[in-house]
């Protein structure tokens, strides 16, 4: 019996409008809708069968004038988010939750996840483990999420306001790229602070030792003899 779509809930808005189905043959058919996520992404909200979740498409390093490749998310990715385990609708598969982003170049599209894929999927692909770490997904995990992901990337290569995602997308990487230089500003203020204060320190003891030096009476060598030396040399 071929797989069927799992049942799930779904709004009757603008979502409605975008829903379309697209096959993944040979694991039947994803009914998804999409909608923009305001940082240059398109998040496809996908129900297929042992598939449930979402996936975030942008394009890559898109301030840099480069429409070569593109991150796929799985799940809602913000992109400001540093961790992937707490992104909504994280992508399911067969049961498996998977997490974070992979990267594809755009001549490696219709290979993702086949057996001359040379982004090692296995790898890319990943969940967590037992121990909380990342670990790669299952074989069938793969097969089916790269069925998926291939025929969104299809999809997403031919959509008519490619243009504007990527302007949006350059705009977000510029702001994220812009708050890190801000955040290592604020550190090296913060240090540049700290050292002139123990440079300060460090010239008022430099000060205070160079007085004790200027006024102690070794200065006068005639004058400094410790009394118990003086009585050793008696003996």
């Amino acid at each position: 019996m071929p797989d069927q779509p799992t049942t799930a809930t779904t709004a009757t808005t603008a979502a409605d409008r975008d829903r379309r189905s697209i096959d993944l043959t040979p694991f039947g058919v994803a009914e998804v809708w999409t909608e923009p996520e305001g940082t240059g992404a398109v998040v496809y909200h996908v129900t297929a069968p042992r598939i449930t979740g979402a996936v975030s498409i942008r394009i890559a390093h898109a301030r840099y004038g480069g429409s070569h490749s593109v991150s796929v998310g799985y799940g809602v990715d913000t992109y400001d988010s540093d961790h992937p385990a707490q992104w909504p609708e994280r992508l399911d598969v067969n049961g498996i939750r998977l997490c974070g982003r992979s990267e594809i170049s755009v001549e490696n599209f219709a290979s993702f996840g086949g057996p001359d894929d040379p982004h090692q999927t296995r790898r890319v692909l990943r969940t967590f483990g037992h121990y909380g770490g990342l670990a790669p997904a299952p074989p069938a995990t793969v097969e089916r999420a790269c069925a998926l992901i291939v025929a969104l990337l299809l999809d997403f290569s031919s959509r008519p306001d490619l243009d504007e995602l990527n302007r949006a997308a350059a705009a977000n990487e510029a702001r994220a790229a812009l708050a890190q230089v801000q955040r290592k500003i604020a550190q090296l203020d913060t240090s540049i602070a700290e050292h002139q204060a123990d440079r300060r320190r460090q010239r008022s003891r430099a000060e205070s030792l160079s007085a004790v030096v200027e006024s102690h009476p070794w200065t006068d060598q005639n004058k400094y003899r410790l009394p118990g030396l003086r009585n050793l040399r008696t003996r």
